[in-house]
């Protein structure tokens, strides 16, 4: 099959939304257009080596008990229709410019899904065990964590049992509001490495 902008994931939840599948395939690079249909979807990127990157390090992971199936889609475009818009289950993130959505310390290109998220933009006033109860409160259970700050900023390490788990919570936590104006960001860990870390603390 040719090689084109556009992926096509398969064996997916049947009630996964256009802003999940966003928050882990922007990881990987610049998403155009999203279109779910049941429990697949076609993802257009900006460019072939996005869809590429994306279609590497995420086929075939783990994400809510099922393994997906991340490849190269027969489409050189994604046309969504108003039907899709008004059922929830198309966006274009075209003329999206840097929106909360879209903010990220570490973008994670490199990276394929670990056990551990990386967890940036956290209040330096935010206590570790209330970090840990919102994603309690959110029903992710939290195996371990590591945070590092300066006197302006902190970051944190999460690490889950498994990776199903991880990409559970960075879906979930990426973006949500913690303080008025102030939300975390969300993207993969390597382990326990302080080197993405230092990017966050210096």
């Amino acid at each position: 099959m040719e090689a084109s902008t556009c992926i096509y994931v398969s064996n997916l939840p049947n009630d996964i939304t256009t802003t999940e599948l966003f928050k882990l395939f922007d990881l990987y690079g610049d998403i155009q257009t999203i279109k779910i249909v049941t429990n697949h979807a076609h993802i257009e990127m900006k460019s072939m080596n996005d869809a590429l990157n994306a279609i590497a390090k995420l086929n075939k992971i783990p994400w809510r008990g099922n393994s997906i199936n991340v490849t190269s889609s027969r489409f050189q475009k994604i046309i969504l229709s108003k039907q899709d818009l008004l059922e929830n289950k198309g966006a274009s993130y075209v003329n999206m410019s840097y929106t909360n959505l879209k903010k990220r310390i570490n973008r994670s290109a490199n990276l394929a899904p670990t056990k551990t998220i990386y967890v940036a933009n956290i209040l330096t006033t935010y206590p570790d065990q209330k970090l840990i109860k919102l994603f309690e409160d959110n029903k992710i259970h939290v195996h371990g964590m590591t945070t590092k700050q300066s006197s302006t900023t902190k970051c944190a390490f999460i690490k889950f049992q498994t990776i199903d788990q991880a990409i559970n919570a960075l879906v979930t936590m990426h973006n949500i509001e913690i303080a008025d104006w102030h939300r975390l960001y969300c993207s993969i860990g390597e382990r326990e490495s302080q080197a993405a870390c230092r990017h966050q603390v210096a």
